[in-house]
């Protein structure tokens, strides 16, 4: 009976074995076909972004792995994690290739010449803590997508050519500390919504073409430091002066 120990044991082993190879290949498999999709998503940037004109673009386009492209950062599988083309002469639009790139946290595109709107497929950016795209002439509204992005913490906007309502979507991100939408085209009331982000420090809506008061629920941001509604159309409310009394900076006027 033995002998027919050694054999059983041997076929076991070399099944774990071939299973654990088959997992190892098939994840390796997915991180390939992750890191194509993100080479794709950048090669669409770069083509609808006017790359050729780009200050700064080493090895951009060629086969090299994707964190030595320039402005890219990927984590240890080669996923593009951060992405920084600030100050580089960007020139055309963000396309919606951009929201395949899944494991992205960080982006920057701020001082470039950046138009057209901001595609929805970013609410596809599940891991985003940071958008950055301030100084720029993008267009549009700004997409209730936005708010599919739970981990995101700063959203600046700041000096665009954007339109129409803040959407009311913008309340879901919890983990929000800074948003900037000033100097857009924006108008309507600003939704009560926005008084859910509690861990807020940063609040900008200045020169807009908004109406009404601050809403009421603003009180329960009892974290922020600093808050800039002048020029936007905009009023505090004499029940608002206590609370508007506890920030450090406000920059704006009483109804």
């Amino acid at each position: 009976m033995k002998r027919l120990v050694i054999p059983i044991i041997s076929l076991s082993v070399a099944i774990a074995v071939l299973l654990v190879a088959a997992c190892a290949d098939g994840g390796a498999g997915d991180d390939a076909a992750a890191i194509a999709a993100d080479r794709a998503a950048l090669v669409a940037l770069y083509e609808a972004a006017g790359g050729t004109e780009w200050r700064h673009s080493r090895n951009w386009l060629a086969e090299r792995p994707l964190g030595e492209w320039e402005g890219v950062a990927v984590d240890q599988q080669g996923r593009v994690v951060a992405l920084d083309l600030s100050f580089n002469n960007l020139r055309g639009t963000i396309p919606p290739e951009f929201g395949n790139l899944s494991a992205l946290s960080r982006v920057n595109f701020s001082y470039n010449h950046l138009t057209g709107t901001i595609p929805a497929e970013v609410g596809n950016l599940s891991n985003l803590t940071r958008w950055l795209s301030y100084q720029n002439q993008l267009s549009g509204a700004i997409p209730p997508q936005f708010g599919n992005l739970s981990k995101l913490t700063v959203l600046d906007l700041y000096q665009n050519r954007l339109t129409g309502e803040i959407p009311a979507e913008l309340g879901q991100l919890a983990n929000l500390t800074y948003l900037d939408v000033g100097i857009n085209q924006l108008t309507g009331e600003i939704p009560a919504e926005l008084g859910e982000l509690v861990n807020l420090d940063y609040l900008a809506f200045t020169d807009n073409q908004l109406s009404g008061e601050l809403p009421a629920s603003f009180t329960a941001l009892a974290g922020l430091d600093f808050l800039g509604f002048a020029a936007a159309g905009l009023c505090a409310p004499a029940e608002m002066r206590e609370w508007l009394a506890g920030i450090e900076t406000v920059v704006g006027a009483g109804c």
